[in-house]
């Protein structure tokens, strides 16, 4: 106890270098944890989006159709899709379940021309799995046969809006080209930027036609109670036996988009603990510069009966103080930065400059706050401290009584 008050009492005999040595430890903490924080949200919110517009939790496929699905093959497709989702709901309890049909395509409104995803949804059960009737930002949801619906950055690019009539030219599943003419009713703004830029949505009825599918879909999308529960649905599902098709988790299939998260928090983590580093770096200056300064105070320590286990502890003590403090304030800091941004939610996707239809949302700021992390930074932070203070305490343990008292 007598260490500690001596120590606290050293901290803030210069105050001002403290306050300086502890802001350091702190400003790199808040940036620990406002990044944590701001990747947290992204990998969260891109996970939400990516299972509410694109995978769903489960998806069935037709064996063979991922090795390829980069293409959208509609020729390895699902023949039977409503036997295999009565067997899907009889053998597994699956309730929330939808067939759709991905396909290439072109889309024309007679003056542009451009590649684009078609998307044949069944309107009956599709929103029992996705969110595209929520997603709806201008106009209405789909209705009649030959409806359509343009993702919203689909619609500025090529200058059209609803109420306009375009074509949808597809190869259909014999290998012919097929056409047909379609009356736009609705923007389709799902946040999720590839679909906002590449995607049409129709009838599934009406893409089977287009397609010449015979009925067949290539998908059948499930939702469960929650993310979690997909991995044992996968396994429960190939148990039950279904030949010729295979399931994949919503995590299976947003594989590179979440690889890509991983790197971009691996990227964060450098920058933070270059930042730590140069905090530990000021701690030892620190320090260094209070064992000179104190040389003589030292040495009468020593000469009253202080040993150099006594004097280290010292140090130790006052580099842990500094370093709680620093811990505390870089959580303040940290956590209140967070919850600010989440507040705000700046959308920073024009900054991507073309990335964006790589991302399964739009870029707003939004942020997780992981408390088990913000406890960790902090036992970093006073760690780093007391790491960084050993060298000074060990180099004032060894100052000689009779050489400190003779030093000017």
């Amino acid at each position: 106890m007598r260490l500690f008050r001596l120590a606290w009492r050293n901290v803030f005999r210069h105050r001002r270098r403290t306050v300086i040595t502890f802001v350091a430890i702190s400003v790199g903490l808040a940036y620990m944890i406002l990044m944590d924080s701001f990747m947290g949200g992204f990998e969260l919110y891109s996970m939400r989006n990516f299972v509410d517009m694109e995978a769903g939790h489960l998806k069935v496929h037709a064996e063979g159709y991922r090795d390829d699905d980069n293409d959208l093959p509609i020729e390895i497709a699902i023949e039977n899709p409503g036997q295999v989702m009565a067997a899907m709901g009889s053998k597994l309890g699956h309730k929330n379940l939808t067939a759709r049909t991905w396909f290439p395509a072109e889309l024309t409104d007679g003056t542009d021309q451009l590649p684009i995803i078609g998307i044949g949804i069944d309107t009956a059960t599709d929103e029992r799995v996705f969110k595209y009737r929520q997603s709806v930002t201008r106009g209405r949801f789909l209705k009649d046969r030959l409806d359509i619906l343009v993702g919203q950055n689909l619609a500025k690019d090529m200058d059209i809006d609803t109420g306009s009539y375009v074509t949808v030219l597809a190869r259909t599943r014999t290998g012919s080209w097929n056409a047909y003419d379609f009356t736009v009713v609705g923007l389709l703004g799902t946040s999720d930027m590839f679909l906002d830029m590449n995607s049409v949505v129709m009838q599934l009825e009406t893409a089977d036609e287009l397609l010449l599918m015979d009925g067949a879909v290539t998908e059948i999308a499930v939702r469960l109670n929650g993310m979690a529960d997909a991995a044992p649905a996968q396994k429960r599902f190939q148990a039950a036996g279904f030949p010729g098709l295979e399931a994949w988790t919503w995590r299976e299939m947003g594989e590179l988009i979440f690889q890509m998260t991983g790197t971009k928090r691996a990227g964060g983590f450098i920058l933070t603990f270059v930042v730590i580093v140069i905090a530990a770096v000021g701690i030892i200056n620190t320090m260094l510069m209070a064992v000179m300064e104190r040389t003589r105070e030292i040495g009468t320590m020593r000469a009253l009966g202080f040993g150099s286990g006594s004097v280290v502890s010292l140090f130790l003590w006052e580099g842990a103080l500094i370093g709680i403090f620093g811990s505390v304030l870089g959580a303040a800091l940290g956590v209140g930065g967070a919850v600010f941004l989440d507040f705000l939610a700046f959308d920073m996707t024009d900054m991507l400059f073309g990335f964006e239809s790589m991302l399964p949302m739009r870029l707003i700021l939004h942020t997780e706050v992981d408390w088990m992390f913000v406890l960790r930074a902090m036992v970093l932070g006073i760690g780093v401290s007391l790491l960084a203070t050993l060298l000074p305490a060990r180099r004032a343990a060894r100052v000689q009584p009779a050489e400190a008292l003779r030093h000017v």
